[in-house]
């Protein structure tokens, strides 16, 4: 009798539809030919501020293709680089900028491999005079050809990322500047498609940040960046406010503003298959874990609570007083665990939780004999802790240097509540730069409600600025803000136990507000951020 087998026959054709179906969706998601506005990931640079990682894949838009070639922008600032480091006019040019060529050298050669370099064209590209200054007083621009470029302000408007920029016959300069005012409204309109954010590297090397910079779609913060055209001024650059609008004023190209390379890529040679074709939003890497994520409340009681606790995890332990609500009562301090070794975990305070004065007279004291230090291991320490979480608490050998300076000249002290040191601000393991003139956003931190009004009084009386919330100042008619946080908070310098060498003043090493290395005088008083280390032993 013969077998049926129509079962059988079914699976097979069932199985080779799933396969037509599935090699069609990958064809159509890697091989399909680009269109404006697709995305695609191609070369790789240094982006979530994790050297240890490599670089990561760089994201592109398409702004315009055909058969043969499609012209990619960067969608995020890629680094932060001057347009010149010379200061004069003539280095203002694109031609003879220091831009052009980190773009063309330093840049090409370390984000594409020679698979991908074999994709790019060299082009000439046309350098037109600014439109609004004309060539009254910037001179005529050659052609250059270029494999990495920078966008001018005619091509913003050929790639549709603005309204057509009116062009008028003017006799004078100030009739041009009024047609850069009224006509060009729309050009000039704070459009959200030209706002841009910078990765996690480059935010990591910013010295300053926009405080009225708007967001992205992505509700991310936007950062001004270069354009390669001639600005107003001998000296001026054109360039996208972080606001998105055009500015035909332009920014000083002897200052640092993001940069968003242009590159074309070859279609038709075969090696397009090597990209990667992206529609979908890349997620924003961080290199730490944020700082969103709940924080996890350590029970001494209960030893599970805190021994898988890893570096980076956010938790609760304690409490002092921080919404500076006082009917309310004390609220949980919040911590960042530091370290992590075998046998403890060191947890730092998330926040500068109050303003002390590192000794309160002016003396030749030093860690070990300061007033800072027995109030951390006594008022604060009792008031923070019940004898259930003291037990878990343990009392650390902590080094230190009279100064850094001479390391030889090291002690010990035994303490259950202490600060960060020099050394320890410089610790890249902690996940700080080693650089200590680096104004590193990592070592940023804001204070609590109860704090700021502590640090306001403390100004108020002493008519200082150390602690002062925000200092804004103007510079080519930007506004700027020094020392902000990763989430955009005011930022505030806080103790170190380390001294600073001195033959005149007793001085002491803060953090300071921007992230970088601070001094000053033993009795002023500073953000205080305690220390501690949690037993892991049972």
């Amino acid at each position: 009798m013969r077998k049926n087998n129509g079962n059988g026959k079914s699976f097979i054709m069932f199985l080779f539809v799933v396969l037509v179906i599935s090699f069609i969706i990958i064809y159509l998601i890697c091989y399909s030919p680009l269109k404006k506005n697709d995305y695609i990931w191609f070369g790789s640079y240094e982006q979530d501020n994790d050297l240890s990682n490599g670089s990561e894949p760089i994201k592109w838009q398409v702004l315009s293709v055909n058969s043969t070639e499609a012209v990619l922008l960067c969608t995020d600032i890629i680094d932060i680089v001057p347009f010149s480091y010379d200061n004069s006019s003539s280095s203002m040019i694109w031609e003879t900028s220091f831009i052009r060529d980190w773009l063309n050298k330093d840049f090409y050669e370390s984000a594409f491999s020679e698979e991908e370099i074999s994709c790019i064209k060299s082009i000439v590209i046309k350098n037109t005079p600014n439109p609004v200054d004309g060539l009254q007083y910037n001179p005529k621009e050659n052609n250059t050809e270029d494999k990495v470029y920078l966008l001018s302000f005619d091509e913003l408007e050929e790639y549709g990322l603005c309204e057509r920029i009116i062009l008028k016959d003017f006799e004078s300069y100030e009739e041009r500047y009024d047609s850069l005012m009224y006509d060009n409204l729309e050009a000039r309109n704070k459009d959200i498609k030209r706002r841009c954010v910078v990765s996690e590297y480059v935010l990591n090397k910013m010295s300053y940040i926009d405080i009225y910079a708007d967001h992205t779609t992505e509700n991310r913060k936007s950062y001004p960046w270069f354009l390669r055209s001639k600005g107003l001024g001998d000296k001026m650059v054109g360039g996208i406010e972080s606001n998105g609008s055009i500015s035909f004023v332009g920014f000083n190209g002897y200052a640092g503003f993001g940069i968003r390379p242009v590159i074309r890529i070859n279609l038709s040679n075969g090696k397009y298959k090597i990209i990667s074709k992206k529609l979908e939003k890349s997620s924003h890497v961080t290199a730490n874990k944020p700082e969103s994520q709940i924080a996890i409340v350590i029970n001494p009681e209960n030893y599970e609570s805190y021994i898988n606790l890893e570096k980076g995890d956010y938790v609760l332990f304690g409490n002092y007083e921080q919404n500076n609500i006082i009917s309310d009562g004390q609220e949980p301090v919040e911590w960042v665990v530091l370290n992590k070794t075998d046998n403890e975990l060191l947890l730092l305070s998330k926040y500068i939780i109050d303003n002390q004065a590192f000794n309160t007279t002016d003396a030749d004291v030093t860690w070990e004999n300061c007033t800072l230090r027995s109030w951390l291991n006594t008022n604060f320490y009792n008031s923070v802790f019940n004898d259930k979480e003291k037990s878990i608490i343990k009392k650390c050998k902590i080094t230190n240097d009279i100064t850094p300076e001479y390391k030889d000249d090291r002690y010990e002290t035994y303490d259950n509540v202490f600060i960060l040191s020099l050394e320890d601000l410089e610790n890249q393991a902690y996940g700080f730069s080693s650089d200590l003139s680096y104004r590193d956003i990592n070592r940023r931190c804001t204070a609590t409600e109860y704090c700021k009004k502590l640090i306001k009084i403390y100004n108020d009386e002493s008519s200082t600025s150390f602690l002062g919330e925000k200092e804004n100042y103007t510079l080519e008619g930007e506004i700027f803000d020094y020392g902000l946080t990763r989430k955009g908070e005011p930022s505030y310098s806080f103790l170190l136990r380390s001294r600073e060498k001195t033959y005149q003043y007793n001085q002491i090493i803060l953090s300071g507000k921007y992230g970088d290395k601070m001094v000053s005088s033993i009795i002023e008083k500073n953000g205080v951020r305690p220390a501690i280390c949690i037993k892991l032993d049972k």
